[in-house]
């Protein structure tokens, strides 16, 4: 879908996307789900019509390239990231952003910036086994 789409020009391509991994790292942050889930409707809405604009396609259609230029000719990812904002400010903020943290804050992702222990993982920085000193 979108998310995956998007998730293919975010990631470095040496990165493997998959949607289980999505739906792992990128959901289970989710406190609201339903909340969530109309923002992340209304992104790929916002990110479709933005393409079909430029390429005449839905975003998930379009190539590698064509999805490349359209976040580099737009305020996708560039601009501001606000929860409220204009609809690009809120792809930005609701689902750019989210990508991007799941992402880096994966042990996937973390080892590619060389983070191999992300907060909170086992062996991760701030990681404490069993809920800490009894």
């Amino acid at each position: 879908g979108a998310t995956m789409a998007l998730a293919e020009v975010l990631y470095p391509s040496e990165a493997e996307v998959t949607e289980a991994y999505l739906d792992t790292y990128l959901y289970s942050r989710m406190v609201d789900e339903d909340a969530y889930r109309s923002e992340l409707e209304a992104g790929i809405e916002t990110l479709d019509s933005l393409a079909q604009e430029a390429d005449g396609s839905p975003f998930a259609d379009l190539s590698v390239d064509q999805r490349v230029n359209l976040i580099e000719d737009t305020d996708l990812r560039s601009g501001d990231s606000v929860p409220d904002g204009t609809d690009i400010q809120r792809v930005n903020y609701h689902l750019i952003d989210e990508l991007l943290f799941a992402f880096y804050a994966s042990p996937t992702g973390g080892e590619l910036v060389g983070n191999t222990n992300p907060r909170g993982w086992p062996g991760g920085f701030g990681y404490v086994p069993n809920g800490g000193p009894q």
